[in-house]
């Protein structure tokens, strides 16, 4: 009895361990099936829903310590943000901050734009969106975007940062693209004045169109594209007064297409002549340096590193140039349209947004040492060129020049706050059935229609939905405008 009583505890208990696994099993799957469910979106223990997972690019936790790579030997010095290489790329709308030493990338930053040009300074990083005509301000304590600065005084040319201010170059849009008889036309430009401190725009100075920009002696130069030469301008940073600083020592003509500066000289590049130019501040030629003329496939850019000049040539090679004797000493192709250069640690950094990278050349080797990939790259496309002038026309010999053609928009006056009148018909008399309110965009449909000295077309307004013949002028002033 003994025997078989012992035989039933040990059943007992081996049942209740038996089913005890069980139990302990089928908790340890449904804690794995759960897990399992949410590996890509993990539930946080203390019941706060974690952000659920997207394709956008992981990004590692800003670093500062250099890390080697295979056959670079690394010091083991802590770098700053403003020692770091801040790339922009325009068709993913990120910038990215890379080691300069390893080459790997620290910090992915989305911005939801297309920022392009990158300068350090000011106690931040900032980018030049030409698209979007706006500057953008990123912190180098957390690498955040702080600010996004709308430029409206025209399109944006060219960025840089220096005697305690951002300034931007820009282009003024013209007011109408198309011309009456006698007017000339002339490009408008200037350079716009950002405070750093608050992120505003704190003036804007009219010396033309600028091409590009340096800091150098606390003074802002700047080359400014005139009706036939290319002028240097020095810029008063208080007063944005601006003074044309004549090149003396050479018969070329001034066809300059960058420009950058050292503590001793100015240096200009000019595609027209393949010539490197360095003169003095005054304006006095110290040398010349002839590469040649070659077909171009991109911009140009230069950057001062050291005791070197390093020129992102417009027909794809990097040009190195000693300072101190003024001679070439590598001419590196990298078989790509080149969108930049930059120096950061110790090397020149040469951007190709066509080829999506960025390259490391060091000086005394002569050749690009690492490449790092910065996102999708930007289709080639032909040089950009100026909008074109046209000139207006003259349908009915007692009207005024008109301005427009079928498919044109175009858009009332705002000032006075007045309403147009759509008629039926082209005439003064014509019964009306509509109106195209001040500032109200409209698209041209039919015309041109002659009728009681005025130009006739047919519109359609785009937010009215009224269809009606509007006249375009009266000889003293314009009502329909062209709009793009």
């Amino acid at each position: 009895m003994y025997y078989n009583g012992m035989i039933f505890e040990v059943f007992h208990g081996y049942n209740f361990i038996m089913q005890r696994k069980h139990w302990f099993l089928g908790l340890c799957l449904t804690l794995v099936f759960m897990g399992g469910c949410n590996l890509i979106n993990p539930i946080r223990v203390d019941g706060q829903e974690m952000p659920r997972a997207t394709s956008t690019e992981m990004v590692a936790t800003p670093q500062t310590a250099p890390t080697p790579t295979p056959g670079f030997t690394s010091t083991p010095t802590l770098l700053s943000p403003d020692q770091l290489l801040w790339v922009a790329n325009p068709v993913d709308g990120q910038v990215r901050v890379i080691d300069p030493i390893s080459g790997a990338t620290l910090v992915i930053i989305p911005t939801g734009m297309h920022p392009e040009q990158m300068v350090l300074g000011e106690g931040a990083a900032w980018a030049l969106d030409r698209e979007g005509d706006r500057v953008l301000k990123f912190s180098l304590a957390d690498y955040t975007l702080q600010v996004v600065i709308p430029v409206p005084q025209g399109e944006t040319n060219c960025l840089v940062a220096g005697a305690g201010f951002i300034w931007v170059g820009v282009t003024e849009r013209p007011l109408t693209n198309i011309l009456l008889p006698g007017e000339e036309y002339h490009e408008t430009g200037g350079v716009v004045r950002i405070d750093p401190r608050t992120g505003q725009v704190a003036g804007y100075g009219q010396v033309g169109p600028v091409l590009d920009l340096t800091v150098a002696r606390g003074v802002v130069w700047g080359l400014v594209k005139m009706p036939i030469e290319t002028a240097l301008v020095r810029i008063d940073p208080a007063t944005l007064v601006s003074s044309p600083v004549q090149l003396a020592g050479t018969p070329d003509w001034q066809i300059e297409d960058a420009l950058t500066a050292s503590d001793t000289s100015l240096w200009m590049f000019s595609q027209a002549y393949g010539k490197l130019y360095r003169l003095s501040f005054e304006g006095h030629l110290y040398d010349e340096i002839r590469l040649g003329q070659h077909p171009p496939i991109g911009p140009a850019g230069m950057v001062i590193g050291d005791r070197w000049l390093w020129l992102a040539a417009p027909w794809g090679k990097v040009i190195q140039v000693d300072t101190g004797n003024d001679q070439v000493v590598a001419e590196l192709s990298l078989d790509l349209p080149l969108s930049n250069v930059s120096w950061a640690v110790g090397a020149a950094w040469v951007t190709s947004l066509v080829g999506g990278k960025v390259f490391r050349i060091d000086p005394m080797a002569q050749t690009a040492s690492l490449e790092v990939a910065i996102g999708p790259t930007v289709r080639p496309t032909p040089m950009v060129t100026a909008t074109p002038i046209l000139r207006a026309h003259r349908p009915c010999p007692d009207a005024p020049y008109s301005r427009l053609e079928v498919g044109d928009q175009v858009r009332t006056l705002e000032e006075p706050a007045l309403p147009q009148r759509l008629r039926k018909e082209a005439g003064k008399d014509a019964e009306r059935v509509g109106w195209i309110q001040p500032g109200e965009v409209a698209r041209v449909l039919e015309g041109p229609v002659c009728a009681d000295g005025w130009v006739w077309w047919k519109v359609e307004t785009l937010t009215g939905g009224y269809t009606g013949w509007a006249a375009e002028g009266d000889g003293t002033e314009y009502w329909l405008i062209p709009w793009k």
